[in-house]
């Protein structure tokens, strides 16, 4: 008997598991891949190895931009802060993805860390807008010698409204919301639609509650 359960309860799990990856596989072919094109955007290091180049071309890219996304890495061994990294959201592209990696910067006095720390200063300056999920202000208290502090810049943090956005994007989806009646008339599947719903019928249950 037990054997007979184990065997019924692998039937239902790998059942579940075709049923998912049937539902993925569907998905794939009415959306397209999300891809970023290499042109849109820059990769770029900063650290002790950067070029004055590269930090001139950063400082003219970061004095037009306004916003910007951010995000911080620590360290996995004593969870100190180790990498910045932040996304400029420039008017036309390529953006610039900029990785500051705090354990390998230049010597305080030498003339690249200053430019670093100009960076800083266009970056976060007044009237500019950071966003970012959590509270970035806690996040960088450790490279207070780095930034303006208090940070005039704008921090937006865009976790509390994930949940309201996600709920209304799901009514944006390709169906618009509609629901959907399968009548089975001689084999031929007619599909009928008959009501407009609120919510989308076409993707998983939201898994955010507002």
């Amino acid at each position: 008997m037990f054997k007979s359960n184990s065997s019924s309860g692998s039937y239902y799990q790998s059942s579940q598991h075709l049923s998912s990856h049937s539902h993925r596989s569907s998905n794939a072919k009415h959306y397209p891949t999300f891809h970023v094109h290499s042109s849109d955007y820059e990769l770029v290091f900063i650290n002790n190895n950067a070029s004055t180049n590269t930090m001139e071309k950063l400082l003219n890219h970061v004095n037009t931009c306004r916003q910007y996304a951010i995000d911080t890495e620590s360290e996995r061994t004593n969870n100190q802060l180790s990498l910045i990294q932040i996304n400029s959201i420039p008017i036309e592209a390529p953006s610039h993805v900029m990785l500051f990696e705090l354990k390998h910067l230049p010597d305080q006095h030498s003339q690249k860390y200053e430019k670093i720390l100009q960076l800083f200063q266009l970056i976060f300056r007044l009237d500019n807008e950071i966003y970012s999920w959590g509270n970035m202000r806690r996040e960088l208290e450790p490279a207070k010698d780095l930034i303006i502090w208090p940070i005039p810049a704008t921090l937006i943090d865009i976790q509390p409204y994930y949940s309201m956005w996600y709920n209304w994007a799901r009514t944006q989806c390709k169906v618009q919301s509609l629901s959907y009646r399968n009548d089975m008339n001689n084999d031929d599947k007619i599909i009928q639609q008959h009501q407009q719903q609120l919510s989308c019928h076409c993707h998983p249950p939201s898994p955010y509650k507002i």
